[in-house]
């Protein structure tokens, strides 16, 4: 029982401290330009390798193939995220990523995702503007990293 709290406590310090990195290191990803979307690819994948370090490599390791430190302490081990395109005959499943990545219209039916809802932690507390468009481009930022990432 005393492991469990102990591990407990470690996944949320560590969401905390990674909620923090976001709030320090981040744009809303948009480019340098504020309220600008990224222009290429490369600046998208860019920005995707940046918020993918701060958000996900904590679970799902540096690599991506679901060995980051925190893998252990979860019930569920992370999802090796170089292998979304060959666990679906070959094409890369952009919307179900981002969808996943979003995680608010996910129906849980069997129980509540380990996994963050990114959707809500990518908005900006107290700003009384719509931020969705600034939560949509880091989500399509990421996407286009782990595309960029999968294995041959």
């Amino acid at each position: 029982m005393r492991q469990k709290v102990k591990q407990g406590l470690a996944v949320i310090a560590w969401l905390g401290i990674a909620g923090l990195a976001a709030v320090v290191s981040l744009s809303p990803g948009f480019s340098q330009e504020k309220g600008k979307p990224p222009e290429t690819r490369e600046e998208r994948v860019a920005n995707g390798s940046r918020a993918y370090r701060v958000y996900c490599a904590g679970c799902h390791g540096a690599g991506a193939r679901g060995d980051g430190p925190m893998a252990d302490l979860l019930k569920v081990r992370p999802a090796d995220l170089t292998r979304l395109r060959a666990g679906n005959g070959g094409t890369f499943p952009a919307d179900r990523v981002a969808a996943d990545i979003d995680g608010r219209a996910v129906v849980r039916g069997h129980g509540p995702s380990q996994m963050p809802v990114w959707g809500w932690s990518f908005k900006d507390r107290g700003l009384a503007s719509d931020q969705e468009q600034e939560v949509q481009e880091r989500i399509h930022d990421l996407v286009q990293f782990l595309e960029s990432i999968q294995a041959k």
